[in-house]
């Protein structure tokens, strides 16, 4: 089974600039560039999905969750 693995922000915008350097036409993507500053936009907005994921792992994980979290995962598994 596939297990989620949280990235950081500096780890999404490499992947994403080495495919659009790899998959198009575009080379440039130095700093404050057009390109690099939308990559850094959707960078920024995969980064914070990955940490809402890795908080709603913490919430929902009877073994990690604290107080009234904690007492909804009780009530669903009695």
């Amino acid at each position: 089974m596939a297990r989620f693995q949280p990235l950081t922000y500096r780890t999404f915008l490499s992947r994403m600039v080495n495919h659009v350097v790899a998959r198009t036409d575009l080379s440039d993507v130095a700093v404050g560039g057009n390109v690099h500053t939308i990559l850094s936009a959707v960078a920024r907005i995969a980064d914070k999905l990955s940490f809402d994921q890795v908080n709603l792992q913490r919430l929902w994980n009877i073994d990690t969750a604290t107080g009234s979290d904690l007492d909804r995962r009780v009530l669903d598994i009695t």
